[in-house]
C-alpha cells in the first residue's frame, strides 16, 4: 500500500528453496509517507501472512550535504597535510638549507 491510499501487487521471484524475492522502485517525486507490505504464503491448506510499514521522510544526510561537503573536504586536506608532513615532503633537508649536519 501506497501512502496515497493506492495498492500495488508484486509478482515474487524464487531465489531459493522457500525464498522469494518482489521489488518495487519507490518514486523520487511524491514518495514521502508510510508504505506498508503484506506478504502471505500458502502450503496446502496452511496459511501464514505478515505486515510491516516504513516511512520514507527526506533523509539527514539530503538536508545537510553542503555541510557534509565541506567538513570532508576540510579533514580531507588535514589528512594529506599530515600525511605529507609525516613523510617529510613538506620539510627541507639540512643539506638543502646550507646548514652543517650535527653528527
Amino acid at each position: 500500500m501506497r501512502p496515497d491510499g493506492t495498492t500495488l501487487s508484486l509478482s515474487p521471484t524464487n531465489i531459493g528453496q522457500g525464498l522469494f524475492r518482489a521489488s518495487y522502485s519507490i518514486p523520487r517525486s511524491g514518495a514521502l509517507g508510510t508504505y506498508a507490505i503484506i506478504a502471505g504464503a500458502s502450503l496446502g491448506e496452511s496459511e501464514a501472512s505478515a505486515m510491516a510499514t516504513f516511512i520514507v521522510t527526506p533523509s539527514w544526510i539530503s538536508r545537510n550535504a553542503p555541510r557534509i561537503a565541506s567538513a570532508t573536504a576540510v579533514v580531507g586536506v588535514l589528512a594529506v597535510v599530515a600525511v605529507a608532513w609525516k613523510k617529510g615532503y613538506l620539510r627541507r633537508d639540512d643539506e638543502e638549507q646550507g646548514l652543517p649536519l650535527i653528527a
